[in-house]
C-alpha cells in the first residue's frame, strides 16, 4: 500500500483505507491535487459494507472533504461510468453537480 499512497502524497493529496478488525480492506478513496482542485479517485466500498447503516462511503468522503478544506481546495471533480447508478444518487447526495460528458474511444 506504500506505493499507492506515496502516488497520491506526491501530488499533495492523499489516500485512505477503512479496514476490518481482522485486516480485511472494505473501502478505499484518493485525492490527487491539480492546482487547488481535488480530485476524488478510487472510491470503492465493498458490496458487504455500502449502505447508510454501515457508513463506510460517508465516512471516507468526510475525511476528504475536511483534507481538502484544510488544504484550501476551491473545487472537487471526480469522473465515474454513465452505469454506476448507486454511485451517481451518492454524489448527487453530497452536492456534486453532472457536467460535460465525454465519451472514450477505443483504440
Amino acid at each position: 500500500m506504500n506505493a499507492i499512497e506515496d502516488y497520491y502524497m506526491a501530488t499533495g493529496g492523499n489516500f485512505w483505507l477503512v479496514v476490518t478488525d481482522d485486516g480485511m480492506v472494505v473501502g478505499t478513496i484518493g485525492l490527487l491535487v491539480k492546482e487547488r482542485v481535488g480530485v476524488l479517485k478510487k472510491f470503492f466500498v465493498h458490496q458487504d459494507f455500502r449502505g447508510r447503516e454501515k457508513g463506510v462511503s460517508a465516512l471516507l468522503y468526510q475525511a476528504l472533504v475536511t483534507d481538502c478544506q484544510a488544504k484550501g481546495m476551491t473545487a472537487i471533480v471526480l469522473d465515474t461510468p454513465s452505469k454506476c447508478y448507486a454511485a451517481h444518487r451518492f454524489y448527487e447526495k453530497q452536492g456534486f453537480k453532472q457536467i460535460k460528458k465525454r465519451t472514450a474511444h477505443s483504440l
